[in-house]
């Protein structure tokens, strides 16, 4: 007589993936980023997977890890994503979690906010409500400076200057050389900082790069630049929710989190337009739509190292052109413009039919 055995169904795997494991978090650790966003990170016993030998895996957000169950006493499925990232795959004993109620980092008050996910869906993200959270400054400073194009500021200045109390960009744009010297930075490395701060200011700097530096959660350049291509930076403290969320791109959640974000840090904004940057604003930059450009409509994939410019500087050419820029490619693509070292999107271009075309064959073709 046959044996029928019947597995509960939450108990399969519905994924076939290679190199997957059945692993168990230990503990989750709630590090705090540099927005303030509290994420989880699962820590689990050492286990290889593919190749490499892995002990953590990020659990995104609260909502993430809430909405599959992660954390002590849980068991999931976890493998290499592109065989790079140590990922969650499936839940297979799901347990309830409980978040933090105070930074892990300055002990503040927790809070939680609405925000859309990575698939763009409706998530929960973990706060720490302290905006000079200490945990995060100094990431934050970091990538602030970056944003804006001002080198020499790099992580172990940043510390030092947390360390002494200047947490914000209005601070530390004040400090003389005098300052920077009683902090600790030598005499020369102090001027060097002073004249970069300035060599910052005169450069052209886009204006998506500089809202970037704010470090709005929900104001990435992305979605900057959808709000820049209507509204000049000077006017992004004074938009209301039906400006906002009537250009293409915003949902309600979205739209509260960004007015929510440039509320928060008006003054910092204010301040920064105050230093005169030479900005770029996306709103003036003309596209050109009309056909006999040859890239108009086109969806333009680039890659690999360019030798005459840069991959951004021909990004923006080709937009300015009327192209639609994509990171990867898909069935839409049209062309794929190669440089040095251009990998395996060649192959993928063959393999669906896309043209590809090198650096020198684009200015040829495509310069005016």
């Amino acid at each position: 007589m046959a044996v029928i055995v019947v597995y509960p169904l939450w108990r399969l795997a519905k994924k076939k993936v290679k190199g997957a494991k059945l692993v168990s978090p230990h503990n989750t650790r709630w590090q705090v980023g540099r927005t303030r966003v509290i994420t989880p990170v699962l820590e689990i016993s050492p286990t290889k997977l593919g190749r490499v030998t892995v002990t953590s895996i990020t659990g995104h957000s609260l909502g993430y890890v809430k909405k599959h169950g992660l954390g002590v006493g849980s068991t999931f499925m976890a493998h290499r994503a592109g065989d790079v990232i140590p990922s969650f795959l499936e839940s297979v004993d799901r347990v309830a979690v409980n978040h933090p109620v105070t930074c892990p980092c300055c002990e503040s008050p927790t809070e939680i906010r609405m925000g859309l996910d990575k698939d763009k869906e409706p998530c929960a993200f973990l706060y720490c409500s302290n905006v000079d959270c200490g945990g995060s400054a100094a990431t934050s400073l970091y990538h602030a400076f970056k944003r804006l194009g001002i080198d020499l500021f790099g992580d172990k200045a940043c510390e030092k200057l947390i360390e002494h109390g200047f947490t914000t960009l209005p601070e530390v744009f004040e400090l003389t050389t005098q300052d920077y010297i009683r902090i600790g930075f030598g005499s020369g490395q102090a001027a060097n900082l002073i004249e970069e701060i300035a060599r910052g200011k005169r450069e052209p700097l886009k204006d998506t790069h500089f809202i970037a530096s704010l470090g709005i959660h929900t104001l990435g350049r992305g979605n900057a630049e959808k709000i820049l291509a209507k509204y000049k930076v000077s006017q992004l403290v004074s938009l209301s929710y039906d400006q906002i969320i009537n250009i293409n791109g915003f949902a309600d959640i979205s739209t509260k989190a960004v007015l929510s974000g440039l509320v928060e840090k008006k003054d910092v904004l204010a301040y920064l337009l105050a230093q005169n940057f030479n900005l770029t604003h996306t709103s003036e930059v003309e596209v050109i739509t009309h056909s006999d450009n040859g890239l108009a409509g086109l969806n333009v994939c680039f890659t690999g190292t360019m030798v005459q410019g840069n991959r951004d500087q021909m990004k923006a050419d080709a937009k300015s052109k009327g192209a639609i820029i994509q990171s990867s490619l898909n069935g839409k693509s049209n062309l794929l413009v190669a440089g040095l070292k251009a990998g395996s999107k060649i192959t993928k271009a063959e393999e669906l039919g896309i043209e590809v075309i090198n650096e020198a064959q684009y200015i040829e073709r495509y310069s005016s």
